[in-house]
């Protein structure tokens, strides 16, 4: 079995398990964490990753597609933290989905468990999450750009 895949497992008990991401190097996981306890995932069940690095990108998430098995949930704050951009999020919910694991994203109120409209609506919101954060980079991009020209006067 490749490394990106997941696990066929079975068991009698089901599991809700957390997963939380950063993208840059200054952000903290704190927060997340912290709300996916309060969501209910306990702190051994929690994966995280930390994207700036690159070196150790997904090691989290390849290590919770492991050990989740058929029936459990997984926890995210938002739907932008489970993957970089909108193809790798769809990709994974559909890996997920594939053998019965639901993923609830907390703040945005979106459940996937298996059912076509909330697929739907998760791509919908995922382009939308996505150019949300495209205009985001734009800005600070901007925002360097004036800074030099300010600094060349």
């Amino acid at each position: 079995m490749n490394n990106s895949s997941i696990s066929l497992n079975t068991h009698s008990t089901v599991t809700t398990f957390g997963y939380a991401r950063v993208s840059a190097s200054r952000q903290l996981l704190d927060r997340q964490i912290r709300n996916l306890k309060n969501a209910g995932a306990k702190i051994n069940d929690i994966y995280s990753d930390n994207d700036s690095s690159r070196g150790d990108y997904n090691h989290g998430l390849q290590r919770l597609k492991r050990k989740v098995e058929t029936g459990d949930t997984i926890l995210v704050t938002k739907m932008d933290r489970l993957g970089s951009d909108t193809i790798e999020m769809i990709q994974i919910i559909n890996e997920f989905d594939d053998i019965g694991v639901s993923i609830r994203f907390i703040e945005d109120g979106i459940n996937i468990n298996g059912k076509e409209d909330g697929k739907k609506i998760l791509t919908l919101l995922s382009v939308v999450a996505q150019a949300e954060r495209q205009r985001m980079l734009e800005k600070v991009n901007d925002s360097r750009k004036k800074q030099k020209e300010i600094s060349y006067h």
